[in-house]
């Protein structure tokens, strides 16, 4: 009986060694198996590290190229269509010049103001996108501003027949004066283009009054803006489209101007379809010490 206990204790063992010789061998194979994993993720991830340095690289080396391109060109383009503009002023302002040749001329100052237009949004747009937009806040006389403003859009309000009303109960704001001008000036400017002949404009400018936060208004009334394309209006290359009323496309790059401008000042830019036809933007500006306007887009 001893000895047959002893044999099958003998037995036990003997599976037991081979049994733990297996798990052995087998843990050694997967720790094998995962050390050559590792040094195979690791030389991936040294490689697609080296790449994307290269690329970086690469990238930051076509951006000073495109800023540098870009500034060469703000040259080549502004200073040919400034010539252009200003010689087509003298020849309209000459008392021998015949009305059928100042018809053309009007041609060529319409054509040349439409293309410096577009050649400073573009500059605008990579400023934007390269971080380079220069921002200074200031105290100044909100009557300032709109008269600049007025004086600027005057001609296209001409030219469509269009009446500017404007009302403010602000007389004083701290932004940057010259961004809020072409903020406001690119509104108006879409205002104009979307609206009927003959019709009218209003620019608003009031204060909150929980946070006393500057708000602009430009309202319209054109046949407004289709609801499912709204979200839309503020991503770059977005073009407001109707037919009816449009005389010239622009970049699409406008409102995205716009909303950037709102973003350094701490902003916020909104719009919606007015109940009575047309459509309103408006610019939130925050003053400073004063808390952020959260405004209801109902």
């Amino acid at each position: 009986m001893a000895d047959s206990d002893a044999a099958q204790w003998k037995k036990r063992f003997e599976r037991e060694r081979s049994a733990r010789k297996s798990a052995e061998k087998l843990l050694e194979d997967k720790s094998l198996e995962i050390w050559e994993i590792n040094q195979a993720l690791e030389q991936m991830i040294e490689e697609r590290t080296v790449e994307l340095q290269e690329a970086l690289i690469a990238a930051e080396a076509a951006n000073k190229a495109k800023d540098a391109f870009l500034s060469s060109m703000s040259h080549e383009l502004r200073t040919p269509l400034n010539a252009i503009i200003g010689f087509s002023q003298i020849l309209m302002s000459k008392s021998d010049t015949n009305e059928n040749a100042k018809g053309f001329i009007e041609k060529i100052q319409v054509a040349g103001k439409t293309l410096l237009s577009i050649v400073n949004t573009v500059l605008d747009f990579s400023k934007i996108e390269s971080g380079k937009m220069d921002y200074s806040p200031e105290s100044f006389p909100i009557l300032k501003l709109l008269q600049e403003i007025e004086t600027i859009i005057e001609p296209l309000l001409l030219k469509k027949k269009l009446s500017l009303e404007i009302e403010s109960d602000v007389e004083e704001m701290i932004a940057d004066f010259y961004l809020l001008k072409q903020a406001l000036i690119n509104l108006l400017s879409n205002a104009i283009k979307f609206s009927p002949q003959s019709g009218k404009i209003r620019l608003e400018c009031c204060k909150d009054e929980y946070s006393n936060a500057v708000i602009l208004r430009v309202i319209d009334h054109g046949n407004g803006i289709e609801q499912e394309k709204i979200h839309t209006l503020f991503q770059p290359f977005s073009q407001l489209a109707n037919a009816r009323y449009i005389e010239e496309i622009g970049t699409g790059l406008g409102l995205m101007i716009i909303k950037k401008i709102a973003d350094l000042h701490q902003g916020e830019v909104n719009i919606k379809n007015n109940a009575s036809g047309g459509a309103t933007f408006w610019i939130v500006i925050p003053q400073p010490a004063m808390c952020r306007l959260k405004l209801d887009n109902t």
